[in-house]
């Protein structure tokens, strides 16, 4: 065996599958490929599923053949795994209906058509129906195509693996009543806008306040800190921050916040009780999760108090999410905790009526973007609260999501962007154009008027369109070009171009953006240091909808910024 073949996941498939499917020609397997072949994008990701999935289901072959011949035709990874997903899952439950042992049973047309009307697997939805239909007809166009190069005698051998085209796909392509589903899902979309238009400017400002009481916690965070390290204060240190008054009306605080100032060794040295004997050897002889390095500090929420007795205390408005453990994952832990968090997200509108999907609409799945920056981190506070009931904040992960939310809720409330088109901006002077108006002849006041122009291509659409922004939205983009300059080192004041960003949804691993970064991109794929983004497989889902269960939403960490910004009370 080469060393090619040891290193090659694609060989790990050989006990499970047919050798035929594997060593198809023209195909990655194909043992007379030419060296020079280019890896297919994330293999390894892809033989990850198969083996979760499907080995040992009748269509294991069929869906493996399938993955060669996409990944031949220079399909992305992320498209590739979709395709196998969607399509697992509808055969999962149309063979089950219909009780069919094996492939050999399958029958385009007949089984095609019970599906589309509706007559059989009841569960899906008209959305996911045309869903299948779409990936099984292109999969199958993929391998007409594939088929139809070779010689006669390997057309034969393969004809059996193939995914069956219909033959009257227009008929298919009707009952998947594809014109009702895609008329259905823009007046959704365009009611769901509709709904929230009137509240943009209630919106914007509430994004904006907490963005500001965040800046000013973050602020009072790093003072704390910095008298820790000047000696002027030892730690368990407790400060406070007063909120609800105005300096320039004259009108007092009306709350106070207490905070509490940890690191990990003195967290875990005043709660004795609470830590095993092995946890207090690590931290007397500095070891493990307790290093010089990793001893991070920890910012503890104690209590509000109000300062008059006219009202109640406001508080933190993020604090519930705290609490209830629903930021991240909501997944994990005992059946009775996971319900326990979605009933809570269901009674307050996130989610739909299906007790069985998930819901984590504040699920960033991007490092630094609502979760610590720091896996351990994060780890730490969740089994020191389960140990103590300390709730602490993750303040610079939510400043940073505080951030990307209010500064994207002002722009895509103003002039008809989408995520998807947000996401596109580059902080280069070709991306954003000024556009100098001079003023009329006779005019007062000559100076002229400067307005800006951004060119993104819409979902759907090929060409570019042009979006117009305005001074604010200059500013407020500025705010994040400098959260991302701290964030990666880099002096603003020397016009430093923001690092290269690895899209692994579009570009694959090895082609970069020839464009500095967007800021939008550098929050999607990673706030690590940049030179690890490579390693993010994160998906992208463009929308406008903020409905809070919007499932294809869900992943999106701008989204999950956006709904962190305007989170009801």
């Amino acid at each position: 065996m080469t060393s090619m073949q040891q290193t090659d996941p694609w060989q790990e498939l050989d006990v499970f599958c047919d050798p035929l499917v594997l060593r198809a020609p023209k195909t990655w397997g194909d043992p007379l490929r030419s060296a020079h072949m280019e890896r297919p994008q994330n293999l390894e990701g892809i033989i990850r599923y198969v083996h979760n999935n499907l080995i040992g289901c009748p269509w294991v072959d069929h869906l493996v053949l399938l993955t060669g011949v996409l990944y031949s035709q220079n399909l992305q990874y992320r498209t590739v795994l979709a395709s196998l997903s969607t399509l697992h899952c509808g055969l999962t439950l149309i063979c089950a209906e219909l009780q069919l042992p094996s492939m050999r049973d399958w029958n385009v047309d007949k089984h095609l058509l019970l599906y589309l009307s509706g007559q059989i697997v009841a569960v899906h939805t008209a959305q996911q129906r045309l869903a299948f239909w779409r990936v099984y007809q292109a999969g199958s166009r993929h391998e007409k195509r594939w088929l139809t190069n070779l010689p006669h005698e390997e057309r034969t051998r393969y004809a059996p693996y193939v995914l069956a085209w219909p033959s009257d796909p227009q008929e298919l392509a009707q009952l998947s009543g594809w014109k009702h589903v895609i008329s259905e899902r823009q007046e959704r979309r365009k009611a769901d806008t509709d709904a929230i238009m009137p509240f943009y400017g209630e919106l914007r400002a509430q994004a904006h306040v907490r963005y500001n009481l965040l800046m000013r916690l973050r602020k009072a965070y790093h003072r704390a800190i910095h008298m820790v390290e000047q000696g002027k204060a030892v730690l368990p240190f407790e400060f406070e921050m007063r909120e609800g008054g105005n300096d320039q009306k004259g009108q007092p605080a009306t709350e106070r916040l207490i905070f509490r100032l940890w690191d990990r060794r003195t967290f875990v040295q005043h709660h004795h009780s609470s830590f095993s004997r092995s946890v207090h050897w690590y931290v007397e002889h500095k070891r493990r999760s307790y290093t010089d390095q990793k001893n991070t500090y920890l910012l503890e929420f104690v209590r509000v108090e109000a300062l008059s007795g006219k009202s109640s205390p406001t508080g933190l408005w993020f604090l519930e999410l705290l609490e209830h453990d629903v930021v991240g994952a909501t997944t994990y832990g005992p059946a009775s905790v996971v319900e326990s968090r979605r009933a809570w997200l269901r009674a307050q509108g996130y989610g739909e009526d299906d007790r069985n999907e998930l819901i984590d609409p504040f699920e960033a799945q991007t490092v630094g973007v609502l979760h610590p920056s720091n896996s351990e981190s994060a780890r730490f506070m969740k089994k020191a609260r389960a140990a103590t009931s300390a709730l602490f904040i993750p303040v610079e992960s939510f400043c940073v999501a505080a951030t990307f939310g209010m500064v994207a809720l002002q722009i895509l409330t103003a002039n008809g962007m989408r995520i998807g088109e947000l996401q596109q901006l580059r902080a280069s002077a070709d991306c954003i154009i000024p556009i100098v108006l001079p003023r009329a002849p006779g005019a007062q006041d000559q100076s002229p008027t400067v307005h800006w122009a951004v060119r993104a291509i819409p979902k759907g659409h090929r060409q570019p369109t042009t979006y117009y922004f305005d001074e604010e939205h200059l500013r407020l983009l500025s705010l994040v070009k400098l959260m991302l300059c701290e964030h990666y080192g880099i002096d603003p004041k020397e016009g430093s171009d923001l690092p290269l960003a690895f899209n692994t949804a579009t570009v694959g691993y090895t082609k970069m953006i020839s464009e500095p970064v967007s800021a939008f991109w550098c929050m999607v794929w990673s706030l690590r240091p940049w030179k690890d983004a490579v390693s993010s497989s994160d998906p992208i889902y463009s929308g406008m909808a903020l409905r809070p269960g919007h499932s294809t939403l869900r992943k999106n960490p701008l989204i999950s910024s956006l709904r962190f910004s305007i989170k009801r009370t």
